[in-house]
């Protein structure tokens, strides 16, 4: 006869609770921040866990995923416990912490702090410091995110639809533009929904954008986007990001074949050329394709099978 024995691990405690749909989770690391000694808060490790659990309480009530389980009292009761318990958190800590939080929602927590802060222009850069002189961020870090790219043969003309994050360096925003060729055309907003909310409470605006380009007569075709004030003469570069399902492209090493032509991109420009059975082989072999578009992009094949032989 022959036993078995089932040994199970022992799993590390954690004083972590993720049980989002109970009230008090949301207010309990609230009240230890409360209860904890003065010296305590102001060491770093601390700081760094109440932002950990900030974070979780806004990861599980963002956008969409809203559980609509505080009522607009609880919200503000909410909101103003983090931004009283903030005044002992260190900017700089902030800006370091990497855990969910992006840049626009950085910048609204230092707000809610009452951080002030400077804004330096150059001719192709923006910056953004504390007063204390601690970066914040600088304009040519950001990046257009491309969220969909399709192609309407009768028309030949390629749409693009993206948005660029709010702009955290003042309160208006250099016009966003985008070069065709080294043609310059502003873009406008597309309308679409772009606001980023928070327990149902908009906490920032993206800027969601469309373009229609005619690339008929336009071959090779160089699309690159910038931001521009006019009062300082400042034109930053910015780059591109492929993030949605339907971009078509992802690394730089990536192609998207669609008909007689060909979109590569190297984070700054998007190239758009036609494409013959040479310049296409010489791509690299990484190809993003997606099974919910409805242009007939290059689908990745594996190898030929040969047919089965006769029977006799």
């Amino acid at each position: 006869m022959i036993t078995v024995q089932l040994i199970r691990r022992k799993q590390k405690s954690t004083n972590i609770d993720y049980n989002t749909y109970d009230k008090s989770w949301y207010f309990s690391f609230l009240n230890d921040w409360d209860d904890m000694p003065h010296p305590e808060k102001m060491l770093k490790k601390n700081q760094l866990n109440y932002l950990y659990q900030l974070s979780l309480r806004v990861k599980a009530n963002e956008g969409y995923r809203d559980l609509k389980l505080l009522n607009e009292e609880e919200i503000n009761s909410f909101w103003s416990k983090v931004k009283s318990n903030l005044d002992y958190v260190d900017p700089v800590n902030i800006l370091e912490f990497q855990h969910f939080f992006s840049l626009p929602f950085k910048t609204y927590l230092l707000r809610l702090k009452g951080c002030g802060k400077q804004i330096e222009y150059t001719k192709t850069d923006v910056v953004a410091r504390l007063k204390t002189g601690e970066l914040i961020a600088k304009a040519s870090d950001q990046k257009i995110h491309v969220e969909m790219m399709s192609f309407d043969k009768p028309e030949n003309k390629l749409t693009i639809m993206g948005y660029l994050d709010d702009f955290p360096f003042e309160k208006n925003p250099p016009n966003v533009c985008v070069y065709i060729n080294g043609a310059k055309k502003s873009l406008s907003h597309s309308g679409l929904y772009s606001d980023y909310k928070i327990f149902g409470k908009t906490i920032y605006s993206r800027f969601p954008f469309r373009i229609d380009i005619d690339i008929s007569q336009q071959d090779p075709l160089e699309i690159s986007f910038t931001l521009q004030n006019k009062a300082t003469s400042t034109i930053v570069p910015l780059g591109l990001s492929f993030d949605g399902v339907m971009s078509k492209l992802s690394s730089k090493n990536s192609y998207w074949r669609f008909y007689n032509y060909m979109a590569t991109h190297n984070c700054r420009v998007l190239f758009i050329r036609g494409a013959g059975r040479f310049n296409t082989i010489t791509r690299p072999p990484r190809t993003r394709w997606s099974p919910c578009s409805s242009d007939p992009g290059r689908r990745p094949r594996g190898p030929r099978r040969r047919p089965a032989g006769r029977v006799r």
